[in-house]
């Protein structure tokens, strides 16, 4: 997994400006270009001095290189609504405060995506993924010895589902 780092310090009154364009740019690269996520944040305590700080989540550097060319121009590739947006986020930075992106490869992780379920005092730890259209996924729960829902949904009918337990 790769990891990239933003932080900025904005110009005044480029706040809520800055958030709906990052929304937009980090929606557009998790729904198209392959990043797994992102998430911004701002620092807390002296107003005047602000950093907003955000990262990226790739599968690996091959994924995000290809989709993102660096610091100095959104990709030719991008949709001109993305290219425009990026540009205008760039813009919002404090120019005299400029941070370089920070490229980190993940050699450990205890962020999870099942963290709920494994909460659960009832939990194995085994769960099962149905892909198909849709998909849906179970954790089993040793109490009851029966696989339970985690994320109820409405599938739609299809005639080949795969299923696969996943190693806890």
């Amino acid at each position: 997994m790769f990891i990239v780092i933003y932080q900025f310090y904005l110009k005044p009154e480029t706040e809520e400006p800055f958030k709906k364009t990052w929304h937009l740019i980090a929606n557009y690269f998790k729904t198209f270009r392959g990043a797994i996520g992102s998430r911004l944040h701002k620092t807390m305590g002296d107003p005047n001095n602000v950093c907003w700080i955000a990262y990226s989540c790739w599968p690996d550097k091959a994924t995000r290189d290809a989709s993102w060319p660096g610091e100095n121009a959104p990709s030719s590739e991008l949709p001109d609504n993305i290219k425009e947006a990026v540009i205008f986020m760039q813009s919002c930075g404090d120019p005299d405060r400029k941070i370089p992106e920070l490229c980190l490869e993940v050699v450990d992780d205890l962020l999870n995506q099942w963290k709920s379920a494994k909460e659960s005092p009832n939990s194995s730890g085994r769960y099962l993924v149905k892909i198909g259209l849709s998909i849906e996924i179970a954790s089993f729960d040793k109490a009851s010895e029966k696989w339970h829902r985690e994320k109820s949904s409405n599938p739609l009918p299809l005639a080949i589902n795969w299923w696969m337990e996943l190693p806890p």
